[in-house]
């Protein structure tokens, strides 16, 4: 909970912020939306540092492929690293501070910059971790941009709440559009305009190696945020048996080890460079997640790098990971305690298996969760074209 002095100082040095803003910007005369084609000049405002996979898989290789294409683009990052890694993850009641006055400077910055913009995309919110007032910092960009999207991969809610609270409700409608990572979304988002574009992979990127040839007891992998380890814990009385009943371990890759007593682990700590060559050592992709409200509205990229890399998956089939995950083609459901140790006992004790699902996932991946194949429904939205929901009053084409 944030103390209610440095609350206080928060919201003073907010609220001037937001004087600033709409002192700049209310006498501008907002551009025409964007072509219907031509190049064009967009800016993404991104929520985490560059490294971390919601930059990295839903602003940054989409700005890579538009400058390719020959658009004008910049990626605006929350902060400037070290700082952004080191206060991203910090919840402290210093680093809140910190971080937060410190991107307001950028943020007023970036607003007035961006005047020029075609388009602007805001990954989950204006302001990162800031849930009072109204969203001032979208609604200026709106002002002085063409077309403003809201891109989101999860529910932007804040203090553990499970639905969205007054600011995000606020954003949705400061918005023109919302580029929703999974129809699970679509719901959350009434009544404006909204395209469904998953979070993709570049299955070129990806390596995958003659696992067949490989020596040795086979691994079982993870990869995930500290937040999402949760999952994979209450597993462990699962992989603890299967573990021990076919020799093999659990490969995690995170923020931190995970409690899995009884459970062998090789514990490796993410970064961004090692994201690859992380998964080659892994045998079987895990993809554990509970039944609820939030886990309902999540895009499942954890599996679609299993797939990219060649791996089987076992998913829980919660939403959108029981779409990208085919039963009995890309990998296997688990749902029950049971579930889960008869697909793992399936797969450990079946290596054809392994290679005909991972070879299926790496198919899939490429066909269907790649950047190619949902390039042109990205340049759809970001100029606003063919919405897959109009939202009300939109004057976007059906």
């Amino acid at each position: 909970m944030i103390g209610r002095l440095a609350l206080t100082g928060l919201q003073a040095a907010t609220a001037r912020t937001r004087r600033r803003l709409e002192r700049e910007t209310a006498r501008r005369t907002r551009p025409p939306p964007p072509a219907v084609g031509g190049p064009l000049r967009v800016a993404l405002f991104a929520k985490y540092p560059a490294g971390w996979a919601g930059t990295k898989y839903r602003l940054g290789k989409w700005a890579e492929r538009l400058a390719a294409a020959g658009h004008t683009v910049h990626l605006e990052l929350p902060l400037p690293s070290p700082d952004a890694e080191r206060l991203s993850g910090d919840f402290s009641l210093a680093a809140r501070w910190e971080y937060h006055r410190a991107l307001l400077g950028r943020r007023l910055a970036a607003v007035t910059s961006s005047v020029e913009s075609d388009v602007v995309v805001l990954h989950m919110t204006d302001l990162p971790f800031w849930e009072y007032g109204e969203p001032f910092v979208a609604q200026a960009l709106r002002r002085v941009s063409g077309h403003v999207v809201l891109d989101l991969d999860d529910l932007p809610v804040v203090g553990g709440s499970q639905v969205l609270g007054p600011r995000a409700r606020a954003l949705v409608g400061a918005v023109d559009g919302v580029i929703c990572g999974t129809g699970d979304l679509l719901p959350h988002v009434a009544e404006t305009p909204a395209w469904v574009i998953p979070t993709c992979v570049e299955p070129a990127e990806w390596s995958v190696p003659d696992r067949s040839a490989r020596r040795g007891p086979a691994v079982l992998g993870w990869v995930g945020s500290i937040g999402n380890a949760v999952y994979l814990e209450r597993l462990a009385p699962v992989l603890a048996e299967v573990c021990a009943r076919h020799g093999a371990r659990v490969r995690v890759v995170g923020g931190r080890p995970p409690a899995l007593p009884g459970v062998p682990v090789d514990f490796v700590p993410w970064t961004a460079a090692g994201e690859i060559r992380d998964l080659e050592a892994m045998d079987i992709g895990l993809a554990p997640l509970a039944d609820g409200p939030m886990e309902r509205c999540k895009c499942g990229l954890k599996a679609l790098q299993y797939m990219a890399s060649g791996l089987p998956v076992v998913a829980s089939p919660v939403a959108a990971l029981g779409r990208i995950v085919r039963d009995g083609e890309t990998g296997l459901h688990a749902t029950t305690v049971t579930d889960w140790t008869a697909a793992l006992d399936r797969l450990l004790g079946d290596l054809a298996l392994r290679r005909q699902m991972g070879a299926a996932g790496r198919a899939a991946a490429e066909r269907d969760w790649s950047f190619d194949a949902h390039a042109t429904r990205y340049d759809e939205a970001l100029r606003g074209r063919s919405p897959d929901r109009p939202g009300r009053d939109s004057l976007a084409d059906a």
